[in-house]
């Protein structure tokens, strides 16, 4: 059985390929993104590069930053995210956009920037959330017209000394381009939570270490507090995410 990913990157490489995708009716566009919607727990987001705005497709979570319009422009959105993320991910943004200049089509397709981050809601406080870029659509001279931006909430509420991290994968290889930004957690941190995902109690986890208990816990305690998780498991969902684990 294959994958709700495989799946849904199949479905995605079918928006690609089909002729009714290079249709200047948008809302013929937007449609299939809609569909696609069902497969993946994201909100998912269009920014077209010529309007340089974002339009909403599908947003299945309570907690929203988006306003009632659905439509937000891209120099609001940048205003969202967290002060201390911002230069971390322009800096991504601008090393990925000279390394897409050097891509072909079928390359720039076959890529996605994937980056950790606060976002500003609109109860007022910023939120931890997992965010992915996707090219859908080239213009005739092959420059980016349209991308698709999933967001996926990894708190519900605020994070505390949340890091900021950002890589550039290749979508065939799984293979990681660069990536910039601190790790999100220390060596010993990072120990902790491989072996919670192998899924080991505190006190097997404190033999395994030759630590004590109360200092597993503390690891567990500080963890949810970077990554804004209310569990452990998303703390290990954004770890395998961005290749830490």
């Amino acid at each position: 059985m294959k994958k709700i990913e495989e799946v849904y990157f199949e479905l995605l490489e079918g928006f690609q390929k089909e002729e009714s995708w290079v249709s200047s009716d948008p809302t013929n566009e937007y449609s299939h993104l809609k569909q696609s919607s069902k497969l993946m727990p994201y909100g998912k987001l269009v920014y077209d590069v010529y309007k340089d705005e974002y339009e909403l497709i599908n947003w299945p979570f309570k907690t929203r930053f988006y306003p009632k319009t659905g439509t937000l422009s891209a120099k609001s959105f940048q205003k969202l995210i967290h002060p201390d993320d911002r230069n971390t991910i322009a800096k991504g943004k601008l090393k990925t956009l000279l390394l897409s200049k050097k891509m072909t089509s079928d390359e720039l397709k076959n890529h996605t920037l994937e980056f950790h981050c606060q976002i500003k809601n609109l109860e007022g406080y910023y939120q931890s959330m997992l965010l992915r870029y996707i090219v859908l659509k080239l213009d005739e001279e092959g420059d980016i017209k349209l991308i698709m931006l999933q967001i996926m909430p990894v708190s519900k509420g605020p994070g505390k000394n949340s890091i900021c991290c950002l890589q550039l994968l290749d979508l065939r290889t799984e293979e990681c381009i660069f990536k910039i930004g601190r790790s999100f957690f220390p060596k010993k941190r990072l120990m902790v939570l491989k072996k919670i995902a192998e899924d080991l109690n505190s006190k097997e986890i404190a033999e395994q270490l030759d630590i004590s208990i109360h200092t597993v816990n503390g690891h567990r305690k500080t963890i949810l507090e970077q990554t804004g998780c209310e569990n452990i498991c998303g703390a290990i969902y954004i770890a395998q995410k961005m290749g830490q684990i």
